[in-house]
């Protein structure tokens, strides 16, 4: 009995160890106060034993294995820590206000609602299921695709599209307009450029070229004339008015932190748009006040989260954010639209038919695209085309499209000289090539040819030492008689690295031929077409 009783003790013991448990001195008692009279009262308290031996066995066997596992989902949580600092309410919201999302500054764009009559008109139709027209007019990032600006790659013209497609329905916004377009050029080309679609809204974006050489009371006539031309046009649409915005040429590029706001005609286009009661997105006011007022509280100061270069890679055009940010805005507009859509008036407004300046001047703008008389549909216009000295260039004639309605046009330019000296910038204005147009004779005093023409300076400093612009546009009466001889601005900024500027070159009263001498060594020359303002006051 005593071996018997010796060996369960050594069984007892033997389990604890293999359990990974010390016996205490407890167990030890327990097992040794067994009975030794009842030596069969011990077999059924082994057999619960037995369910409970097999998973201790299988213990050990996890528990070897336990620290593996357990340092796999450690290491993983190294290699992507939790911040350890959370951003910020104003960190949060800067990065709400780059997405376009942010609802506060989306709020202040908009300066006021005005008559939304048009607008719910639109939204109806598109909920419809028919396909509503959009014009976006103005400057360079109107268009589609932005190439001319480099700045962006989707503008918020291709995300105002998505945007309404994806929350009312069909739609074709379309990008007008191109590089420094003033109101006094567009009101020349408002048929070709806007009518011609037979928009249902139309956003306009002048305010920032208006001002250019303080300009901004004569465009803002002209800018009065577009409007009121386009509401009593044919497909009475609505119009929107954009401010846009800028900053000053040498203050960004010093401090984008802290940059000078450009001078733009917002101010009169606010007084039109309210005369007229359309509604009018402020992005300049929206950016420029954010921009000053979100900034991080520090020891050490305030530091500003926003900077120029968040919206622009330079003083003017919006890069991919800016356009998400501008998007934001408009789409926010046309979302308080949108909820409020069964509350809206469908009786259409009754829009003044004086302007708001009591001028009529640029209401009745003409163009006529380089397309139609390279085609042969303009009687009495023709190109020489076939031109020797025009071999010393490459053209092209670019079919149109609706998200360029600067095309169709003409582009000429001059190959590199990599290699060049002061002699040779010389020679290339003593000697410049010839392009000549026939055009029936000039009747009025308000006919204009417009052309585009950027010169792209070199690394060669010689470059940068002509002072000639990129073309000259001579006119010529029927007896071969030079009338004027105007050169085309070729820059805004004389110090900049690359030029452009789109302009409306006068043709004198009695031309029938018009020669465009082109001395520039690289760049581009764009041939648009002629424009007419068709008065006589």
């Amino acid at each position: 009995m005593k071996k018997l009783l010796a060996l369960l003790l050594v069984f007892v013991l033997t389990f604890g160890v293999v359990a990974g448990c010390s016996p205490t001195n407890d167990d030890v008692n327990t097992s040794s106060s067994t009975s030794s009279d009842d030596v069969s009262s011990e077999e059924p308290s082994s057999e619960p034993e037995d369910p409970s031996s097999e998973e201790p066995s299988s213990e050990p066997e996890d528990t070897a294995e336990d620290p593996v596992e357990d340092e796999d989902p450690y290491e993983y949580e190294e290699e992507e820590p939790e911040p350890s600092v959370p951003l910020t309410p104003e960190e949060e919201r800067l990065a709400a206000m780059l997405a376009g999302q942010d609802e506060e500054l989306n709020k202040d764009a908009l300066y006021r609602e005005g008559n939304l009559t048009r607008i719910a008109k639109a939204m109806r139709k598109s909920k419809s299921g028919k396909t509503v027209k959009i014009v976006c007019y103005g400057n360079s990032i109107n268009t589609a695709h932005n190439s001319d600006a480099g700045m962006a790659d989707v503008t918020y013209v291709n995300l105002l599209q998505d945007w309404w497609y994806a929350n009312i329905g069909p739609c074709e916004v379309i990008g007008a307009g191109g590089e420094n377009l003033t109101s006094i050029n567009a009101s020349m080309r408002i048929e070709h450029d806007v009518l011609q679609y037979e928009p249902d809204i139309v956003f306009l974006d002048f305010a920032v070229q208006d001002n250019i050489q303080a300009m901004a009371k004569t465009n803002s006539q002209a800018y009065d004339n577009i409007v009121r031309r386009i509401l009593h046009s044919k497909t009475a649409p609505a119009v929107v008015t954009l401010l846009l915005t800028g900053a000053e040429q040498n203050s960004y590029t010093m401090n984008p932190r802290n940059a000078n706001i450009i001078s733009t005609a917002a101010k009169q286009e606010k007084e039109i748009a309210e005369y007229y009661d359309l509604p009018v997105i402020d992005f300049e006011a929206a950016v420029w006040d954010n921009m000053v007022e979100l900034v991080q509280v520090k020891e050490t100061g305030d530091i500003p989260l926003l900077s120029w270069y968040d919206v622009s890679n330079n003083n003017v055009s919006m890069n991919d954010t800016g356009h998400l940010v501008l998007n934001g805005t408009i789409t926010g507009f046309l979302d308080k639209v949108l909820k409020k859509l069964d509350k809206i008036s469908t009786k259409d407004p009754k829009y003044p038919t004086e302007g708001f300046y009591g001028i009529d001047k640029y209401m009745n703008g003409s163009f006529l695209s380089v397309g139609d008389i390279v085609e042969g549909k303009a009687k009495g216009y023709a190109f020489d085309l076939d031109s020797e000295d025009l071999k010393k260039y490459e053209y092209f004639y670019s079919g149109s499209s609706s998200s360029d309605t600067y095309r169709p046009y003409i582009t000429t330019y001059r190959h590199f000289i990599p290699t060049s000296n002061d002699e040779e910038e010389l020679k290339l204005e003593e000697n410049p090539a010839y392009l000549n147009l026939t055009i029936p004779e000039v009747t009025n005093n308000d006919t204009y040819f417009m052309v585009c023409s950027n010169k792209s300076a070199s690394s060669n400093s010689a470059s940068k030492k002509i002072t000639f612009a990129g073309v000259s546009i001579l006119c010529y009466d029927a007896n071969g008689n030079l009338l004027t001889n105007t050169k085309a601005p070729i820059g805004l900024y004389e110090e900049a690295t690359e030029l452009g500027r789109t302009s409306a070159v006068k043709i004198a009263k009695g031309t029938t031929r018009v020669e465009f001498k082109i001395y520039i060594k690289q760049g581009v020359v764009r041939l648009l077409g002629i424009g007419n303002l068709n008065t006589n006051s």
